[in-house]
């Protein structure tokens, strides 16, 4: 048939495919660049299909402190629900520490050294051991400690299916705000100890009782999460 009897809109001879790069939506990577065939006008412009503009693509790998901050912000509002309970907590641990410090500062009421341990070295020791424990209690051990409820109840299979590090996940999902406040206990003991002793440390001191303690923290942790994990196989 002759071509003056098609549709006039139908005028392959006259029309051209381009190929045309357009970004559509996707919900893990924002907008994904796509290319596809638009097909021209007669006046070879090429018709508008969607707005070419790109949004932001977001990184392949999460912003592992702002998520961090997130699980903070999530554990203070948790805390803040219930005020009596994160009372009776402090109180809790104030008191404990007290009686640790009141029961040595007996002791060595009585003796000057226990074993080669004066004083002063002793509390700097047992305030070292408060800081890790505590530094424990603040990150990992409410969230390892429920790991194999979260294997138990089928928990750890949306963990798994999470766009993030699932051993950051589990390890870092609770915070135990009561613990960070149990910090500054130790602490203060760990500056008594300094003063009982007489000596102040050196800035490489310093440097290198944060890096040991650091370590500390990493091979404490690594323990609990070797026996966490057996309830994969275990159960409970």
């Amino acid at each position: 048939c002759s071509s003056d009897l098609l549709p006039q809109f139908y005028q392959p001879e006259t029309q051209t495919r381009q190929q045309r790069v357009v970004f559509l939506p996707s919900r893990d990577r924002g907008s994904v660049p796509v290319t596809v065939l638009a097909q021209s006008r007669e006046d070879g412009k090429v018709p508008q299909i969607m707005d070419p503009s790109p949004t932001p693509i977001r990184p392949d790998q999460p912003d592992y402190l702002r998520v961090l901050r997130t699980f903070l912000v999530n554990s203070l509002v948790r805390e803040m629900q219930f005020r009596g309970n994160f009372v009776i907590e402090l109180l809790t641990h104030a008191f404990w520490f007290t009686m640790q410090v009141v029961l040595f500062r007996v002791i060595f009421g009585n003796v000057s050294t226990v074993n080669g341990w004066s004083r002063g070295e002793y509390f700097g020791f047992m305030a070292t051991a408060m800081i890790l424990n505590a530094l424990m209690e603040a990150f990992f051990v409410p969230n390892l400690a429920n790991l194999s409820e979260l294997v138990r109840t089928g928990g750890l299979d949306f963990a798994l299916l999470k766009p993030i590090d699932t051993q950051f996940l589990v390890s870092f999902e609770k915070l135990d705000l009561g613990a960070f406040v149990q910090l500054l206990l130790p602490s203060g003991l760990l500056a008594y100890s300094f003063a009982q002793t007489g000596h102040l440390p050196t800035l490489g001191e310093g440097a290198l009782y944060l890096v040991l303690l650091l370590l500390s923290v990493a091979i404490y942790y690594s323990l609990m999460l070797i026996f966490a994990s057996t309830s994969v196989w275990l159960g409970r």
